[in-house]
């Protein structure tokens, strides 16, 4: 065996040494879980026999029972020692440690010596008692510890990889691969031929490799619980936090027999276990790191892994309202947001419901009440089509009157009309089609400056009333009564170029309505002058 001195000339070591005097020594020893050769009793007989051989006498022991040398953050031992260290005065001289691993496995071999560093300026050296080098700061030892180091750092990577391959094997058998069992599950230890070796408790594992663990489904009266949290989510769209207090109200527990929150019956609701599943690797954390969430397609999932206890459908009805994050509101909740969003914004699209962030999307609309305009139609709206999607809010509004003072028009010269909500046009003496729009002026992208309505081939009229607006889209410029052979392609533009065609059918007044309408009859349709409604209108 060789023989380790730590002499300074008149310090009080040398003198002791001198004396023939034991050197008071401190023993850091930690266990993880990687070989039996490193348990805490073999540590301490392998340290015990080094001190006694040359002359250390061990007056403090640090150890870290069952901890990961990967990082520091766990290892109280450690960090008491190095705390002892720096204090001033510590009651040691030299810490014994049996080799560099036990000293850490750090992935950054510079920490490992950082921390050494630190007991060395405080005159406090490390020993590693099972290595076949002597830490006297030589080049040489230099070399090989940290070479020692970086090999302790890969050991554990290593070691992470297999052992994450070996939970890979053992869950594509549907083996359970730890943790707590889910509420209204137990914990099932099998042999190597799947047959039960009996039920876990809390807290126990496994006692042979051979052995593994699956989940088979618990007392009858949980798994009714947890059927009920089912029914009472999707068939009465009952809150999660509400079910919470129904079951505590009827003082049933949850699994750590604790009283249930709103997040445990969420939990439940979206656990593939009670259907049969299981799913691995949701999270990654790699060394101890930051747990963080993997992608869903990297997971992996085994079907009819164990019994089931809720029904398929039922459980892919609550995932389709849980992933509607707008479920938990009432008909009428959802009706009041979308009146309010109307009044804000002066009309309604399926694109603005998407974006705002205040109202539910369009599609929980579609969802709820089986199609958008159903929704528009419980609150009275009327949609107004075929305008550019950023419209200003005065559009639908002005729509809207003029359809009433056209009709109103009509009526009063003897005619009638009608609006036709499917084809969005109006219908004069059951004859002609006039297609009512409005258009607002907007922002060119280019030289040409106009206004310019969008789609015009939505509306199937044979006459075209056009309101064009100011450039502040504040209120109504002017009126045209156009007939469709004026403007037969899918837009209508009111530009410089375009304006002179368009200038003979401008109208004063929607007063003036019918009696223009008349005379663009018998000038475009001069075959339906014959209907009597119309010539009544000529004259």
């Amino acid at each position: 065996m060789r023989h380790h001195r730590s002499v300074r000339h008149g310090s009080p070591q040398s003198r002791r040494e001198e004396a023939n005097t034991p050197i008071p020594a401190a023993e850091y020893i930690r266990m993880s879980t990687d070989h039996q050769r490193y348990s805490i009793d073999y540590q301490k007989s392998a340290i015990g026999a080094y001190a006694a051989q040359n002359g250390f006498n061990i007056v403090r022991s640090y150890i870290d029972p069952g901890k990961s040398g990967v990082r520091i953050e766990r290892r109280d031992a450690l960090k008491q020692l190095l705390n002892d260290v720096q204090s001033g005065q510590p009651a040691f001289c030299t810490i014994l440690v049996y080799d560099v691993s036990r000293w850490g496995r750090f992935q950054d071999f510079d920490e490992s010596a950082h921390y050494e560093f630190i007991c060395k300026r405080a005159g406090v050296p490390v020993v590693y008692c099972a290595e076949q080098f002597e830490n006297d700061g030589t080049v040489v030892a230099q070399i090989i510890k940290n070479l020692k180091r970086a090999m302790a750092g890969e050991f554990s990577r290593e070691l992470s990889v297999k052992v994450h391959e070996g939970h890979r094997k053992s869950f594509l058998q549907g083996h359970f691969q730890g943790g707590i069992a889910p509420y209204a599950f137990r914990r099932m230890l099998v042999d190597e031929r799947r047959s039960p070796r009996g039920l876990l408790k809390d807290g126990e594992r496994r006692h042979f490799e051979t052995d593994n663990v699956i989940l088979v489904p618990g007392p009858k009266q949980e798994q009714d619980t947890v059927r009920r949290i089912f029914r009472l989510f999707v068939r009465q769209r009952m809150p999660r936090e509400h079910i919470a207090d129904l079951l505590n109200s009827e003082n049933l527990l949850n699994a750590r027999q604790r009283p249930w929150r709103g997040n445990q019956i969420l939990r439940i609701l979206r656990n593939e276990k009670y259907v049969g599943n299981l799913v691995y690797g949701l999270t990654a954390q790699k060394l101890l790191g930051t747990a963080v969430r993997t992608p869903q397609h990297s997971w992996l999932r085994i079907t009819r892994a164990h019994a089931p206890i809720v029904d398929r459908d039922l459980f892919d009805a609550a995932q389709s309202i849980l992933d509607n994050p707008w479920w938990y509101y009432t008909d009428s909740q959802m009706l009041d947001y979308l009146t309010a969003a109307f009044c804000v914004q002066g009309h309604l699209t399926t694109r603005l419901l998407n974006e705002s962030k205040f109202t539910p999307a369009g599609p929980c609309y579609h969802e709820r009440f089986g199609s958008i305009s159903e929704a528009y139609r419980l609150i009275g709206y009327k949609q107004t089509f075929g305008y550019p999607k950023n419209r200003p809010a005065i559009v639908p509004r002005v729509h809207r009157d003029l359809i009433c003072r056209l009709i109103s028009c009509t009526e009063n010269g003897g005619g009638t009309a009608k609006y036709d909500e499917r084809r969005k046009t109006l219908k004069i003496n059951q004859t002609t089609d006039v297609g009512v729009v409005v258009i607002p002026y907007t922002e060119p992208r280019t030289d040409v400056a106009g206004w310019t309505l969008h789609n015009f081939k939505f509306f199937r009229g044979d006459v075209i009333f056009a309101a064009r607006l100011n450039r502040k889209n504040s209120r109504v410029l002017d009126y045209y009564l156009l007939p469709r052979s004026v403007c037969p392609g899918t837009v209508l533009r009111f530009t410089r170029q375009t304006f002179p065609q368009y200038r003979p059918f401008k109208l004063r007044s929607p007063s003036l309505f019918y009696q223009a309408y008349g005379d663009l009859v018998r000038r475009f349709y001069p075959e339906r002058t014959a209907s009597p409604a119309i010539q009544m209108g000529l004259t």
